[in-house]
């Protein structure tokens, strides 16, 4: 398995290898050392004897890529395009191992095209995982391949054609070794072996799942909603949970905007505002630029600090903030199993989260800030 650097992307393939590992796989699970550390904990002891985590070191392609900065978590914006590069540039450490493991089959994500040819080249198929939404890759299907006074079929889609996205295009054009031009996201669908894997169920986007065959000829097989299942006992006695245990059902908002979205200090002032007005209890998730010690850690003065400048309480009562990555990663898994005590997320609306919020059926207000988003509310 080898996903996308992202959160929103190697959840999803995790929970897939968690599937696999009960029907007697062993699966190898590819990716950067700071994903797999942020994901090792999730593996119980029994799954560990079928999940093998395998490193992928990337290329020092840039001094502004230190290995802490091969996730997109935390990654400064301007910093996703070399991210990308040092992603590409590891195909050849991607190949090596691919020898060496000679796995039954390859399952990758949208933007590395190289990985189901690495994989054909030692005779082992290959199926692209589509952590988004069929809505999305149905959208950007129809512009690849529109047909002049040809119509996009769904019309809740039409407004994007109007707006943000009407120049927009899958992926950057890439090579497609005939002398023409492919999007990374369009060329790994092309290459996928006969199916193609979504992060979805057909009762919420079955017209998609059937309209992507006519133009990408594979079989579409929605395999989720795969969403991230933790014990119930774990952390219940975090002063975040107990706090909740405090308050009535249906009081309180949880507010996230990802690990990779940063607001802007007059976002984080108006949905302040936005909350402080509403009168609702709420835990809101902050993703900030930390500046981090000499050992690549947290600074706990920086972070409080942050903390202070997006959090005022003038009301004296007590104020709970997650003081490491690991920490906040619990808090948000922990709050979303207390689902009964919440009554909607305020989200970036991406796939992962989109599906989480469906699979706790909790109401969720999505505001969008880049990606997917859009298509998928």
């Amino acid at each position: 398995m080898l996903p996308w650097l992202a959160q929103g992307h190697i959840t999803p393939f995790l929970e897939l290898a968690k599937k696999l590992s009960t029907k007697d796989f062993h699966i190898y699970l590819c990716s950067t050392p700071i994903i797999l550390t942020s994901i090792q904990n999730r593996i119980t002891k029994t799954q560990s004897l079928s999940i093998q985590l395998i490193p992928l070191h990337l290329l020092p392609t840039s001094p502004e890529l230190p290995p802490h900065h091969h996730t997109t978590n935390g990654l400064p914006p301007h910093l996703l395009p070399t991210l990308i590069n040092a992603f590409d540039s590891a195909s050849p450490e991607f190949s090596k191992l691919v020898q060496t493991l000679r796995p039954d089959l390859v399952i990758y994500d949208f933007l590395q095209p190289w990985a189901p040819t690495i994989a054909s080249e030692y005779n082992i198929p290959a199926v692209e995982f589509v952590t988004t939404g069929a809505a999305v890759v149905s959208f950007f299907s129809f512009l690849a391949f529109k047909k002049p006074d040809v119509e996009l079929p769904f019309p809740e889609l039409q407004p994007l054609l109007l707006g943000s996205f009407r120049n927009a295009q899958p992926n950057r054009p890439v090579d497609d070794g005939g002398g023409g031009k492919q999007t990374p996201m369009l060329e790994c669908m092309k290459k996928s072996s006969k199916m193609i894997l979504f992060n979805t169920f057909r009762e919420l986007e079955g017209k998609y799942l059937d309209y992507l065959p006519i133009s990408i000829e594979k079989k579409m097989v929605p395999i989720g909603p795969l969403v991230h299942e933790t014990d119930h006992e774990e952390n219940k006695d975090s002063a975040i949970m107990q706090w909740l245990g405090t308050k009535d059902e249906l009081s309180t908002v949880f507010v996230s905007f990802g690990s990779d979205s940063f607001l802007s200090e007059e976002e984080r002032e108006e949905i302040a505002n936005g909350l402080e007005l509403s009168g609702v209890n709420f835990v809101w998730v902050v993703s900030v630029e930390v500046k981090r010690d000499e050992n690549r850690k947290l600074n706990r003065e920086n972070i409080a600090r942050v903390i202070r400048k997006v959090v005022k309480d003038d009301s004296g009562a007590q104020v709970h903030a997650a003081l490491s990555e690991e920490e906040k990663v619990n808090v948000c898994y922990g709050l979303k199993r207390k689902k009964h005590y919440l009554f909607t997320f305020l989200s970036n609306g991406v796939e992962n989260t989109s599906t989480e919020n469906e699979e706790l059926a909790v109401k969720a207000i999505e505001e969008v800030f880049k990606d997917d988003g859009s298509l998928n509310v």
